[in-house]
């Protein structure tokens, strides 16, 4: 026998279904409409003028543990890249970072590091042209040291859309580096001795 709860049980079950239905349509013509605008394709990207830095680190926040010292990398780079392509009307809006990817210790083995992001949250703000930036964090690796290892940085994407799953991706364009030699404090030259001065005659 229907009764009250019976009905109200049946409608929200059509709602239910028929939200996913429309999220899943929805999700399908995002991701349709992105691989038509070949976003997983995008070379509207220059990274260059890369300039590594690095210094010792003796701070928890920058890796070190039971301060001892830790090598930090940091670099200075210019950046064009057009990403409007990774917005449309389901764009909330984009994540993009600056990320370095290098050989590990082990053999087939790589790491990656992160030295700069950005939120962009509209379409008019997806054209970026950076000169001279610094990097946005100091970096560490899970070893003791970067040096001696050549490292592809690239520019790569999140896309947060308003119904869907976070898309992920990156753009074609990549450059090279490698890591920078610890910067050391030049030791300042010793000071000559002064010779003493002759002591004045008194004034008669």
């Amino acid at each position: 026998m229907f009764n009250l709860v019976t009905r109200a049980q049946a409608v929200a079950n059509q709602a239910l279904t028929s939200s996913i239905i429309i999220s899943a349509v929805i999700v399908l013509i995002t991701l349709v409409q992105l691989y038509s605008d070949k976003v997983w394709d995008l070379n509207t990207t220059t990274i260059s003028h890369v300039k590594p830095t690095a210094s010792v680190k003796y701070s928890f926040n920058y890796g070190s543990i039971n301060r001892k010292p830790k090598e930090n990398s940091k670099v200075q780079f210019d950046l064009d890249a057009d990403l409007t392509p990774l917005f449309n009307w389901n764009t909330k809006q984009v994540f993009v970072y600056l990320t370095a990817e290098y050989p590990g210790k082990s053999e087939g083995s790589s790491n990656k590091v992160t030295y700069w992001d950005k939120i962009i949250t509209s379409k008019e703000d997806a054209k970026l042209h950076l000169s001279n930036q610094r990097s946005k964090y100091s970096v560490w690796d899970v070893e003791k040291s970067f040096r001696g290892r050549e490292a592809n940085l690239k520019l790569e994407w999140n896309i947060q859309p308003y119904i869907g799953p976070l898309i992920f991706g990156e753009t074609n364009s990549t450059t090279s580096f490698n890591f920078a030699e610890i910067e050391t404090k030049k030791k300042a030259e010793p000071k000559e001795p002064k010779e003493p001065k002759e002591p004045k005659e008194p004034k008669e």
